[in-house]
């Protein structure tokens, strides 16, 4: 086996995005020969226990997490002026979790369960930045934390100050200092972003934050079904579910969210595959 595995993984827990069942998604990887496997269900932890039953099962390394949803704050109003509403808990990034231990399954029960109170869920289970900086004071070393997709808190502070790398930079640090096993998360699935941005140029800005920071780097597939043939299927479910909307939440663009094999993944990321590589063995060796 190699050191490649799937970091970034979505099940049928996440509701309307994911489609494969973990049991499904176990036995994909063992048919790629792959030596562990995450679940970052969107938002919650329901496959977490039967993740670990069947990975402890076929002798893979087992990472139980949640893509979490995070907000600046709960603040909305509405401008005086305007009337124009104004509300904070729209305007939420994803951010990739990963147990390392008990204590750390324990700490993000803890956290997704707050996720989920009637003052914290808004369309979504969200979190505050502080609340989830105050929780890593505590449990910040029993987990790993991935920079996560597209959508992610750390790509979209990127974006919105036109890819300047030293405020990039500066926001992963500040993460770093509380969660020290922190990886920055390369996505390459050939879009071209509508701010003309691509999967390219981000991961090679990326990078270049991992090393400056002296970061371990992870390539995440960000997969929401098993099989390359099941795109058409996972495409018409979106469309059913949004009524063919935009955004987020809509048909997926690029060519496959799948659980892929380590040539696939390779031939996406070969420019920087030996430093994906040495990420995943280290993530291995939290385990």
């Amino acid at each position: 086996m190699g050191e490649y595995f799937p970091v970034h993984a979505h099940s049928e827990y996440s509701v309307l995005d994911g489609m494969g069942g973990v049991k499904d998604m176990v036995f994909t990887v063992l048919d790629h020969e792959q030596p562990g496997l995450s679940l970052t269900d969107h938002g919650n932890m329901a496959g977490g226990i039967e993740l670990y039953q069947q990975c402890q099962k076929h002798g893979l390394a087992p990472f139980p997490g949640s893509e979490l949803y995070i907000v600046r704050s709960f603040d909305r109003g509405k401008d005086e002026e305007t009337g124009v509403k104004w509300d904070e808990r729209n305007d939420r990034y994803h951010l990739g979790v990963l147990v390392l231990d008990e204590t750390g399954w324990k700490g993000l029960i803890k956290l997704s369960s707050m996720s989920h109170q009637r003052d914290h869920f808004h369309r979504k289970p969200l979190i505050s930045i502080g609340e989830l900086l105050e929780w890593g004071e505590t449990y910040g070393s029993h987990v790993a934390i991935t920079t996560g997709c597209y959508f992610g808190w750390v790509i979209q502070h990127y974006l919105k100050w036109d890819r300047d790398l030293d405020r990039t930079t500066a926001l992963v640090e500040a993460m770093h200092s509380v969660f020290p096993h922190l990886f920055v998360e390369l996505q390459s699935h050939n879009i071209v972003q509508e701010n003309g941005v691509t999967d390219l140029q981000i991961a090679t800005d990326l990078l270049e934050v991992a090393h400056r920071l002296g970061l371990h780097v992870v390539a995440g597939q960000d997969s929401h079904y098993c099989d390359a043939e099941e795109q058409p299927v996972h495409d018409m479910m979106k469309k059913i579910a949004y009524q063919g909307g935009s955004g987020e939440d809509s048909k997926f663009p690029g060519d496959g969210f799948h659980l892929a094999s380590d040539e696939w993944v390779k031939a996406h990321h070969e420019p920087w595959w030996d430093k994906v590589c040495e990420g995943h063995d280290h993530l291995l060796d939290l385990n």
